[in-house]
């Protein structure tokens, strides 16, 4: 299975791209998601909102004390 990844990349020249093709395809990544998290970010920060009140009602909510009225 190995051999077909290496004849793979062989055929494509994968081994012998060049520092530029490297920086471009890192930075186009970048782009792409950063693309998609501005074109998502409503949904995105409702629903943080969302989870951040749900951790500090958690937080903040009171312990109820156990109950010593010796009924079961």
């Amino acid at each position: 299975m190995v051999w077909f990844a290496t004849v793979f990349a062989i055929m494509l020249g994968l081994g012998n791209a060049s520092q530029l093709l490297r920086w471009g395809a890192g930075l186009g990544g970048v782009l792409v998601g950063g693309f998609i998290v501005f074109i998502t970010w409503d949904g995105m920060k409702s629903f943080l909102q969302y989870k951040a009140g749900v951790l500090h009602m958690l937080r903040t909510r009171s312990e109820l004390p156990p109950d010593r009225s010796g009924a079961a």
